[in-house]
């Protein structure tokens, strides 16, 4: 007695429209358009064991990945997916088993079969779908133990999983096994009581559906690279920015529910650049606000020193507040540091932490940065707190060195300067900073026209003829 087995493997996607609006006088058509991909892929297509018996075991493996066009978006990083069961239908007419046609899948909005087919008998019930990569899926077991000999109950889960980019989790490879039931009326002494039959001599089916249920966006500051951070330690600095100096970027995931994002995880590494400064710091990291409780590893390029966070894995709730750097490791000066922390905070609670749009802490930042500080406790040599916000400012600039233009006292200046650009080069120690960056002065003043806030980028503009001999220049 034998059965012929085949199972279908589909994916799902979902099509969005635009809307045109009118009025009664005048009408005015805005064309959208919209290229539609899956942002999976699935391999094979069908699994046909063929022709089985009772009692005997068969398995093979399906690969779920993340489609080129996916892998390409930049406004995208995660899809999650579960692995649902359905009815196949099979032609009530067409008898070439060679034939595309012989079988169709349910209607995705009925769930009935196509006019012309009908549903296959059933082989759902008895099939496994287990992860083999070991990556965080969720598997669904066999209906039979072979571990007891028996069939217990099984739990109503059903198989899933997540592919992420960031995390290089570009794959996952799945086995579908099934241990062929006997047939009703024929069932060997050796089958173990309570397990299952079925009813006849027949060719069984069942369609896999891979279906997404989310994709996570991706906020990430700064789009490309990273950013400077550097750090003023002085209450009338010299304003050369490289007391402490340090790379930054970041990158925050939201999930999409009922229309809402929220926040599920975040990713942060700093990087220390420079250290020229007398003085010693701690420098923090600081993500804020955060509700519920979450998890976050912490990976560090050296071993943690008297107050800085250690490499591991630690659980927290509130505002996530960490000790990065500790200046009084590193030798005075020091530049091309390249010591880094990576921290990568997964929430509990997605649903605590909606996406709300924050004004930016200071007009020279991106909003982004609303949500972060990463401040400076100076204890020892010189002493203070200072954070990021607008409150944070400097206007006693009499401690100015080697510049040619001087920076008027009153004019506002920040502790902490945030440059949104990878590898930009600070002032050489005692140089400020509109030495080798001339317009920098005009930007903060905000009175020369093309150079102030939203103007174009003083930390661009390096004039060689404005970088003068004799001056500190730049300090790498």
């Amino acid at each position: 007695m034998s059965k012929k087995i085949l199972i279908g493997l589909l994916t799902v996607a979902v099509v969005a429209g635009g809307v045109a609006a009118l009025s009664a006088f005048e009408a005015h058509v805005i064309n959208v358009t919209a290229h539609v991909e899956n942002a999976l892929n699935v391999s094979p297509k069908e699994i046909a064991f063929g022709t089985v018996f009772p009692q005997e075991y068969v398995d093979d493996n399906f690969t779920i990945s993340l489609s080129d066009s996916f892998l390409t978006t930049g406004r995208l990083d995660d899809v999650e997916y579960v692995i649902n069961q359905k009815p196949k239908c099979k032609s009530n007419t067409i008898t070439d088993k060679s034939s595309p046609l012989l079988y169709k899948p349910l209607d995705y909005a009925t769930h009935e079969c196509p006019a012309g087919y009908t549903a296959m008998a059933s082989l759902c019930s008895f099939l496994s779908k287990l992860p083999q990569d070991a990556d965080g899926e969720i598997g669904e077991p066999s209906y039979y133990d072979p571990q007891t000999d028996s069939c217990p109950a099984r739990l109503a889960v059903l198989a899933s999983g997540r592919l992420a980019k960031s995390l290089n989790d570009l794959s996952d490879t799945w086995k579908v096994d099934l241990k062929v039931p006997p047939i009703a009326g024929n069932v060997a002494q050796d089958w173990p009581v309570g397990c299952p039959t079925v009813p006849a001599e027949d060719d069984y089916g069942c369609d896999l559906w891979v279906e997404v249920t989310n994709l996570s966006t991706v906020k990430e500051y700064p789009v490309e690279g990273s950013a400077y951070i550097g750090y003023e330690d002085w209450h009338q600095g010299d304003f050369d920015y490289n007391d402490f100096g340090m790379n930054f970027n970041a990158k925050e995931f939201y999930k999409q529910i009922g229309g809402t994002d929220y926040l599920s995880r975040l990713y942060m590494k700093f990087e220390a650049v420079i250290y020229d400064s007398g003085a010693e710091h701690y420098i923090h990291g600081l993500r804020k606000p955060l509700s519920g409780s979450y998890t976050y590893t912490v990976t560090r390029s050296g071993s943690a020193y008297a107050g800085e966070i250690a490499t591991g894995t630690y659980t927290g709730s509130g505002d996530l507040n960490l000790v990065l750097f500790n200046t009084i490791k590193y030798a005075w000066p020091q530049i091309g540091i390249g010591e880094y922390v990576e921290v990568e905070v997964t929430l509990d609670n997605p649903l605590a932490n909606p996406k709300t749009a924050l004004p930016a802490p200071r007009p020279d930042l991106d909003p982004f940065m609303a949500n972060y500080d990463p401040y400076e406790v100076v204890y020892q040599g010189q002493s203070g707190t200072f954070h990021i916000d607008a409150t944070e400012i400097v206007t006693d600039t009499t401690q100015q060195k080697n510049t040619p233009r001087i920076i008027p006292i009153g004019i506002e200046l920040p502790y902490i300067l945030v440059v949104p650009i990878t590898n930009w080069k600070a002032p050489h120690e005692d140089t400020t900073i509109t030495s080798p960056y001339w317009h920098f002065l005009d930007y903060y003043d905000g009175l020369k026209g093309d150079w102030g806030p939203g103007g174009t980028t003083w930390y661009n503009d390096i004039d060689p003829l404005k970088n003068f001999v004799g001056y500190g220049g730049l300090a790498f």
